[in-house]
């Protein structure tokens, strides 16, 4: 079990390495074009970051806990779990209820006109479409 919860600590610690690449290079790029992201991505960016380090801090306790055996200090005290494992993933869950990805990048529907006018709109593949 602690190889298990090793590897994902490991995985996800490159993950967060990779993802605070992507992060930075997306900041440096909008700032040199005075781009700026949508709120919507904002929110969704943030509420993933949250939701990311609460899950590797739960993680890190996870492998401490199973690297002690059954008989240690974290596994045989209630308040440790409940404080480093479930109120972290309540927080993770709830972060990412109230900041829906999918609600917050939801497509605006067929009404919306957020195509440039020069350009002619693409029209979506209908299932009864020839090939």
């Amino acid at each position: 079990m602690v190889a298990g919860i090793a590897f994902q600590l490991a995985t996800m610690s490159i993950f967060a390495v990779l993802a605070g690449d992507f992060f930075l290079r997306v900041v440096v790029r909008n700032n040199k074009s005075k781009n700026v992201l949508p709120r919507e991505v904002k929110l969704v960016l943030l509420a993933m970051a949250v939701a990311f380090v609460m899950i590797y801090v739960r993680s890190v306790y996870r492998t401490v806990e199973l690297a002690q055996g059954w008989d240690g200090y974290l596994i045989t005290r209630e308040g440790y779990f409940i404080g480093l494992d479930a109120a972290l993933m309540f927080v993770a869950v709830a972060v990412l209820l109230v900041f829906d990805p999918v609600v917050l990048l939801r497509d605006p529907g067929p009404g919306a006109d957020v195509y440039d006018s020069s350009e002619p709109k693409p029209t979506p593949p209908t299932l009864l479409e020839e090939r």
